[in-house]
């Protein structure tokens, strides 16, 4: 029985019989072969010549970008925010705004004078501790205004007392006071207000001991003298006391036998010229004691009042330094701060997180090695 096949089964068949090379294969190989020598020899003399301009233009920039975007030169172009963050951490409370130029005397004046005094000698034995903190910060943001009122917000969220602010679209300061064990609240808030990386801060802390212990010992030296003006106050009064009393029962004693002898000098006729001459006697010594009596209370009244004046003077420099006292203490327990706020550009806020320097440098060698790599692709690319 005969197959039957398909028209497809035919073709392929017949394909099979009639496959063959033309006959002018050979002669169109053979001019392939000629033609693609001479494109390859002008190709390889083209190759020669061709220089990768492109690489090397985006080599120089690289160059001329990692120089321009220096730090050096970053202070050159910015030289206005660079001084301004100087001067803040050097002193976190200079006049850069406006500010309160004595932060770090967070006295009134009356306490002021305690700490122009002479350091008392503080022995090593005492080991009390009494800091005095100071705060700074140099904020670097994109919205002055917004982070300002933040801050202001978590002053007085942390008990804290806002003391001035002021804020422009370019710069803006907030100056406040918090309780000492707040601080470390405020830096960490702080911190995940602004970033980390755009927060410099300014931490100073001194101890006062040697103002405590002037002031103790001041304060000592003021309770003793008091006691001896009020000792001399009290041996003053009691001499004099004395000295009244003793003047006053001699005059009573002398006013009494002078009152007897005008008595006997009217009953006695006969010995009138004796009892006159001691009744002058008496009436001699009755003035002497009066003048006596009026001195002494002169003398007295003076010395009293220069005692009194004394004390008086003691007591005021005793409430001076309590209030001395007082003001260490309360400054001991708050902090007082300062953050300063500088708007920055784009650039600057992406070059916190990379160098603009290395960044734009390396991205032009790397367009430049890509263009050499391509340069030497098309380069070998035989053109047909």
């Amino acid at each position: 029985m005969k197959k039957l096949h398909t028209i497809e089964q035919e073709l392929a068949e017949w394909g099979k019989a009639n496959r063959g090379l033309p006959s002018n294969a050979a002669m169109v190989k053979q001019q392939f072969i000629s033609r693609a020598a001479a494109r390859a020899g002008e190709q390889d003399s083209r190759q020669v010549r061709r220089v990768p301009w492109f690489s090397f233009a985006l080599t120089g920039l690289a160059v001329v970008a990692f120089v321009i975007l220096s730090p050096q030169a970053d202070k050159g172009l910015l030289p206005q925010a660079a001084t301004r963050e100087q001067s803040f951490i050097a002193q976190p409370d200079a006049d850069t705004f406006s500010m309160q130029a004595a932060a770090p005397t967070v006295m009134s004046d009356a306490g002021s004078s305690m700490l122009k005094a002479a350091p008392q000698e503080v022995t090593i034995e005492d080991t009390r501790q009494f800091l005095k903190t100071d705060y700074g910060a140099y904020v670097k943001t994109r919205k002055v205004g917004a982070l300002s009122e933040q801050l202001q917000i978590l002053v007085r969220g942390l008990s804290g007392r806002i003391d001035s602010a002021s804020s422009s679209e370019q710069t803006g300061y907030v100056s406040f006071v918090l309780p000492a064990e707040k601080l470390e609240s405020f830096r960490t808030q702080l911190k995940s207000l602004a970033r980390e990386k755009f927060v410099n801060e300014h931490v100073q802390i001194e101890n006062l001991l040697s103002q405590k212990v002037n002031i103790e010992e001041q304060t000592k030296d003021v309770e003793q003298q008091l006691a001896q003006l009020q000792v001399n106050k009290n041996e003053l009064t009691d001499a004099h006391n004395q000295t009244v009393a003793a003047l006053q029962a001699q005059l009573a004693a002398s006013s009494k036998e002078r009152a007897r002898l005008l008595t006997e000098k009217q009953n006695h006729s006969d010995q009138a010229l004796v009892l006159e001459a001691r009744i002058a006697e008496l009436n001699r010594a009755i003035n002497g004691f009066n003048a006596k009596l009026g001195d002494e209370n002169v003398s007295y009244m003076n010395r009293l009042a220069d005692l009194d004046a004394q004390l008086q003077a003691q007591e005021a420099s005793k409430t001076s330094l309590l209030k001395q006292d007082t003001q260490l203490v309360n400054t001991v327990a708050t902090v007082r701060g300062n953050i300063s706020l500088t708007r920055v550009s784009i650039w600057q806020f992406m070059d916190m997180y990379v160098s603009l320097q290395w960044l734009v440098s390396g991205l032009l060698l790397v367009f430049a090695v890509i263009g050499y790599f391509f340069h030497r692709r098309r380069s070998n690319l035989l053109v047909i």
